[in-house]
This record gives structure tokens, C-alpha cells and sequence, in this order.
């Protein structure tokens, strides 16, 4: 378990931070790159992701914002990736929810480690820790981007 490792090593809050901003970085360069590409290609279903590239950059950052809420304690609602299908309205929906991503990677600390992330499954267990979750997340962009659209696919 990651968060294991990163509470066994003294990680904490300012590596989990660290990891974020990675992630973050990583999904800025992704944006960055998708400037150059028609938004015919950036829709295309592919295989991989949860579709075409943009579909998997929306899903990404609605994943990360929807996990946050729900650690935070908060509703959650599903955004709707036809509301936001161009690289725009991804970019704007990403600056809307890094605000309270942001603030919640900044405040964690080890006392919300163990609480329960409630995100029922289909076999009826009830999900992970919070701080189980988060690490998962810190990592989200850059796996599934790089591991199912390498740079310069769709040019």
C-alpha cells in the first residue's frame, strides 16, 4: 500500500504535495501538447483511457475533484464530458476544481490518513482510506495518459 510506505517513511503532507504537482505538471504538459493536435484526433475513441484523449483528460480531472469532495465529506456529482468537450472547457473545468484539490493537499496531514473513503463497490466492500486514495490519485494523469496515449500519437 502506498500510503503505507510514504506514513513508514515520513512522506506526509509534503510529499503527497510533491506527487500532486507532478501530476498536475504532467497534465499541463498533456494540454500543452493537445494545442497542436485537431480536435477531431483529440475526440477520437481509442483504446485505452476512457476513450479519446480529451474524454481521458476530463475523466481525470472530474475523478480527482470528485475523490476530494468525497474525503472531504461533501456531495458529489458527475460532470457531463459533453459539457466540456474541448480542450477550453477541460483547461477551465481543471482551474474551477484545483482550488479545493489544492487546499485539501496543502492542509493533509497524518491524522486524515485512516479515515474511510466511502466509495462503495460492486462487491459490496466499501473502498480504501482516504489516505489510500489520495496516493493512487497523486499518480492518475501520468499513468493513464502515458501508459495509453504515448506523445505524439494522433499527429
Amino acid at each position: 500500500m502506498l500510503s503505507l510506505y510514504f506514513q513508514n517513511n515520513n512522506f506526509g503532507g509534503i510529499h503527497l504535495q510533491m506527487l500532486f504537482r507532478y501530476n498536475w505538471q504532467v497534465r499541463q504538459d498533456w494540454y500543452k501538447w493537445c494545442e497542436d493536435v485537431s480536435e477531431e484526433e483529440l475526440l477520437k475513441a481509442r483504446v485505452g483511457g476512457v476513450g479519446g484523449i480529451l474524454h481521458t483528460l476530463f475523466h481525470i480531472v472530474d475523478v480527482e475533484w470528485s475523490w476530494i469532495r468525497i474525503i472531504q465529506g461533501k456531495s458529489d456529482f458527475q460532470e457531463k464530458f459533453s459539457e466540456f468537450s474541448s480542450l477550453r472547457r477541460v483547461r477551465e473545468l481543471d482551474a474551477d476544481f484545483r482550488q479545493e484539490v489544492e487546499e485539501l493537499v496543502n492542509a493533509w496531514d497524518a491524522t486524515m490518513e485512516n479515515r474511510l473513503f466511502n466509495d462503495p463497490q460492486p462487491d459490496g466492500s466499501v473502498g480504501s482510506t482516504a489516505g489510500e486514495r489520495l496516493c493512487a490519485m497523486s499518480s492518475l494523469t501520468k499513468s493513464i495518459m502515458l501508459d495509453n496515449y504515448p506523445f505524439g500519437q494522433g499527429k
